[in-house]
């Protein structure tokens, strides 16, 4: 079933996986401390610094459609890591990441240069609902490797990842996290304003991005476009739920159809 309506919450915190919020937190010069300590916490890598890209990416030929990305980032050995937040499911995850990192592969600007110039590109989704239901772990992630020895394509440096962090799977902890990882999935993951304070507590960086999401500490003008986003989240929660409710619908009617059509022809 698609989730449950998205409605304002009375919470003195805006919701950081909201794009627009996200891109408060993790898309801003300023903050790039807080998008360093994302990554290296997904990467299991130390990154020294990092430059923020365009995130726009323009079609290549007429009729094609184009990319808006919320993160974009070169990394200091020249990775590019791209990081989408999701909050509704419309079950296109696994084709739009694929979509977004071909994109970004395809379109670095080699003309005139040889193929190895080409730097690899990761891309990670962080998601407000299951898609891997068959696994427990809330991190998972994807390379290339070879089907029957498992070797991975250009071991010495993958060329393409994709990342899936699942927020649902992520059990609040009773205690405060220890691993950097543990306390972003707690970020994104609590709605309660005691549990965020904690977070404030716990870590300088963490303190700058719970900061960021605070209500009362936004412009007049981001408040608005913050519920004026919620309003269309929840407007696209109900049509997926009731696109479900259609659908499961149809399916019993045609269900309750074989089975007449079959007691008919047994003459029942």
């Amino acid at each position: 079933m698609a989730s449950a309506s998205i409605k304002t919450q009375s919470s003195k915190y805006a919701r950081p996986t909201v794009d627009i919020v996200f891109k408060k937190v993790f898309g801003k010069e300023q903050n790039k401390v807080c998008l360093i300590s994302l990554l290296s916490a997904i990467l299991g890598i130390h990154i020294k610094d990092l430059t923020l890209q365009n995130t726009d990416q323009p079609a290549d030929f007429e009729g094609e459609k184009n990319a808006r990305l919320d993160v974009l980032a070169e990394l200091d050995d020249q990775v590019f890591v791209n990081i989408e937040v999701q909050v509704e499911n419309h079950r296109d995850v696994g084709k739009r990441s694929l979509f977004y990192w071909a994109r970004l592969y395809s379109g670095q600007y080699i003309a005139g240069k040889p193929y190895n110039v080409l730097k690899p590109v990761y891309t990670i989704f962080i998601l407000d609902f299951k898609v891997f239901k068959e696994h427990e772990k809330f991190a998972s992630t994807f390379v290339l490797k070879n089907r029957e020895s498992n070797e991975v394509f250009f071991p010495e440096k993958n060329m393409l990842e994709l990342h899936f962090l699942e927020i649902p799977k992520f059990k609040d902890l009773r205690t405060i996290p220890t691993t950097h990882l543990e306390k972003w999935m707690l970020f994104f993951r609590s709605k309660n304003n005691e549990t965020l304070e904690e977070l404030k507590m716990s870590d300088p960086i963490l303190e700058r991005a719970v900061t960021e999401i605070e209500l009362a500490k936004m412009s007049k003008a981001e408040r608005n476009a913050y519920e004026s986003r919620m309003f269309a989240l929840s407007d696209i929660a109900s049509s997926l739920e009731y696109a479900e409710e259609v659908g499961e619908a149809r399916g019993e009617a045609r269900g309750e159809a074989r089975g007449e059509a079959k007691g008919e022809a047994r003459g029942e």
